[in-house]
């Protein structure tokens, strides 16, 4: 069992750094829209959707770590 939750550990730092990735990439998008002023509504909601992934995948590291 020892061996079957490190390795659900590293899955889940892994899916964390991707998930930060995302987010940051995301949030550029989003802020470079705004300083074109071409932002629209639905790339604002949708920063939503990597925010959600990325506390999900925290609360695995989370719960695994402990």
């Amino acid at each position: 069992m020892c061996q079957a939750q490190r390795t659900l550990l590293g899955v889940s730092w892994f899916f964390t750094a991707c998930w930060v990735l995302f987010f940051i990439a995301w949030l550029a998008a989003v802020l470079s829209a705004v300083r074109r002023r071409r932002l629209r509504c639905l790339q604002s909601m949708l920063v939503v959707v990597p925010l959600f992934h990325l506390s999900d995948a925290s609360w695995q590291v989370y719960t695994y770590t402990h």
